[in-house]
């Protein structure tokens, strides 16, 4: 009897054994599939989140538009979605290959910095000024700043409705850049600018098409090409009042001399100035009595300019194609 209440007692105990493991084993499931639920909700909207930019028809929901003053380029549709990859994991990430390759197209298409213009000049009329080392007026696209932002703003996936390209800086205060409102298809320097003609030796301010100043110059001596006046499209970017001049002489010998109103145009030292020690301008003294390259003026043409003219304006200087073939600027 005792032996079969015993029997009994442990056949009970391992009924609720088993029942406890079964709840047990219930109850961990439960848990299991619960937290493989939430972790599909997620990353369902994990998803959503990394591609909150780009729609379920797989096209771009925001554009890029840059900003050229007379016209503009938008980078939208098909050509935004180069430059998005699609990871498995449904996020997206930038292709910077095709970044740079949308803004070398950018760069070849509105650059005008280093490219030969057409111009109409006082006395020659319609004219081609080639460009030179030292003039360096004209829009040039720092590329791989511009690749840096575009990447930004792609990353972002927001519409930018007007933005401009990065433009190159030399790091002394000079800007690649040019006259917004002078900007068109075929014109980079309008009716606001300085016009030297280098064969003549004289010297025309226009605003808005009309001469407010001119008078005759001095430019660099012909002699030497180290010396020679080079043409081209310049920029005024930098004033100086008493600013001091100095260099040396092809034998070595120094000089230092300091005029009342300096007007730089180039990044390379030339710049009109007053040069108070002549006693004549214009004719042919440039052949034999020429300056270092910078244009020597009268004292009331460098004050003109430094006074009345902006900074940033067009400075275009060339010679006749007489005198371009005379000092080797131009093919024989």
């Amino acid at each position: 009897m005792i032996w079969m209440i015993k029997h009994k007692t442990n056949y009970a105990v391992t009924l609720v054994s088993a029942a406890l493991i079964v709840i047990v084993f219930t109850i961990l499931m439960c848990l299991l599939l619960r937290e493989k639920n939430n972790n599909k909700a997620t990353e369902s909207q994990t998803d959503e989140n990394n591609t909150s930019y780009i729609q379920t028809d797989n096209k771009t929901d925001f554009s890029i538009t840059y900003d050229f003053y007379y016209t503009t380029e938008t980078l939208e549709g098909e050509k935004l979605e180069e430059m998005l990859n699609a990871d498995p994991d449904g996020s997206c990430t930038v292709n910077d290959d095709k970044c740079r390759e949308y803004v070398d197209y950018l760069a070849d298409k509105y650059d005008t910095f280093g490219k030969d213009r057409k111009f109409h000049a006082t006395l020659q009329g319609d004219i081609i000024v080639p460009n030179s080392d030292d003039a360096v007026y004209g829009w040039q696209i720092d590329r791989e700043k511009t690749c840096e932002e575009l990447v930004k703003m792609l990353k972002a996936g927001k519409t930018v409705e007007s933005c401009e390209p990065v433009y190159y800086d030399n790091g002394y205060g000079y800007v690649y850049d040019g006259v917004k409102s002078a900007r068109s298809a075929d014109d980079d320097i309008g009716e606001t600018y300085v016009e030297i003609d280098l064969s003549a030796q004289h010297l025309w301010v226009y605003k808005n098409g009309e001469i407010t100043y001119q008078c005759d110059i001095v430019s660099g001596q012909s002699t030497s090409i180290t010396t020679l006046t080079l043409p081209g499209v310049y920029k005024l970017w930098y004033k100086g009042q008493n600013y001091p001049l100095n260099g040396s002489n092809a034998d070595g010998e120094s000089w230092s001399t300091t005029c009342n109103y300096w007007n730089l145009v180039s990044v390379c030292g030339i710049g009109l100035h007053d040069t108070v020690y002549r006693n004549a301008f214009g004719g042919d003294e440039y052949r034999y009595n020429g300056s270092k390259g910078c244009i020597n003026m009268p004292l009331d043409g460098a004050k003109y300019i430094y006074e009345e003219v902006a900074l940033g304006t067009p400075v275009v200087m060339y010679y006749s194609e007489e005198q371009y073939r005379e000092f080797g600027l131009r093919d024989q």
